[in-house]
């Protein structure tokens, strides 16, 4: 049985290669997957290999192992495939090849397995089954790359670039999410003026501050001195 297609991922292609060698996103992924345990840490190349436990539609439990053959980051990947599902045991090939487009990634995928030998209805029901499988596991992996996303802001820009950089800081807290402002790129002779212009401001308005809270004291202090009398 032969399942083949392509996916366009809205990701770059290094977070999509990385993906396939994540064990929660397989899990997201994986239509009925109860279960991704990853055998040992994942080789050089970034592949790693993974046994699975799959359930299909109709509440019938399957096995499945994962062991790369092959892989180059982040272009390719070949893996074997083995296991035990509704049909009987099963054994195959999958090559997974990226091409990196922009910010998306294009997917181009080939599922060789073999299965015992089947009525021609069977195998045809079979064929179908394969290729939904592998659409709607592109289609998981693709929105588990979209909500893990790195946090994007689209802002007004200085100069064609971001006038607010999103940074993040991992606390025993929680994750604290900040914005910077973010300086155009000037030339050397102009930048050194755009920061003294930046210090003036900021000093400004620690002075116009500095008076409002004077005033607002004396206002105050006059005010308590009038109810006395």
């Amino acid at each position: 049985m032969r399942t083949e297609g392509t996916y366009t991922f809205a990701a770059p292609i290094e977070r999509v290669f990385a993906a396939l060698a994540d064990p929660t996103a397989l899990a997201q992924a994986l239509p009925g997957c109860e279960r991704v345990m990853q055998i040992g840490p994942a080789g050089e190349d970034g592949a790693a290999a993974f046994d699975l436990r799959l359930r299909t539609d109709e509440g019938r439990a399957a096995s499945v192992s994962l062991r790369p053959i092959s892989a180059r980051r982040p272009t390719h990947l070949d893996v074997e495939l083995r296991g035990y599902g509704p049909l009987g045991t099963m054994a195959g090939h999958g090559r997974i090849d990226l091409v990196d487009q922009d910010e998306h990634t294009i997917g181009a995928y080939v599922w060789d397995v073999d299965l015992p030998a089947l009525p021609e209805e069977r195998s045809g029901a079979a064929t179908a089954a394969g290729q939904r499988l592998a659409r709607a596991a592109c289609e998981g992996l693709g929105e588990y790359l979209r909500s893990t996303a790195p946090l994007e802001l689209h802002a007004e820009t200085l100069n064609g670039r971001p006038a607010v950089r999103v940074e993040q800081v991992q606390t025993p807290r929680g994750r604290i999410v900040t914005l910077r402002a973010v300086l155009p790129t000037l030339p050397s002779g102009t930048r050194i003026w755009a920061q003294r212009a930046l210090w003036m401001g900021a000093g400004l308005a620690l002075g116009i501050g500095a008076i409002t809270a004077t005033v607002a004291v004396l206002h105050r202090l006059l005010g308590d001195e009038r109810t006395d009398e």
